[in-house]
């Protein structure tokens, strides 16, 4: 039977021993984390994207990526690569992206959310 194993580490309080023995390379890293993108949104991404083109052959695609006021290593994991990876596919079959930036402040990602409005 398959296990799923959590394990949660911080700086303040993990041992300096464990933490070095639990860290990765520059390099390890960055290949993680291209791994941890969701490669079944970045192929409906592109699947949506030839089928735009074949209606509208001159579109330009934007992306967003979001960037937040305080920079945590949860945040980059979760968010960094998508549009990223998006774009790659993008100009590999011929078609051109833009990636924005979008801004989210400490303010905004802890408010509480608002409830869906209906129009009447």
């Amino acid at each position: 039977m398959p296990a799923l194993i959590g394990l949660s580490l911080t700086h303040r309080t993990a041992p300096l021993a464990v933490r070095e023995r639990l860290a990765l390379a520059p390099a390890e890293a960055s290949d993680l984390l291209a791994a941890v993108v969701a490669t079944e949104a970045v192929d409906e991404a592109e699947n949506l994207a030839l089928q735009v083109k074949k209606e509208f052959p001159r579109t330009i695609f934007y992306l967003g990526k979001l960037v937040f006021e305080r920079d945590r290593f949860v945040y980059r994991f979760l968010h960094n690569q998508t549009a990223h990876a998006i774009q790659r596919r993008l100009q590999f079959s011929g078609l051109q992206s833009v990636i924005l930036p979008i801004r989210v402040s400490e303010k905004e990602l802890h408010a509480p959310s608002r409830p869906a409005t209906t129009a009447a």
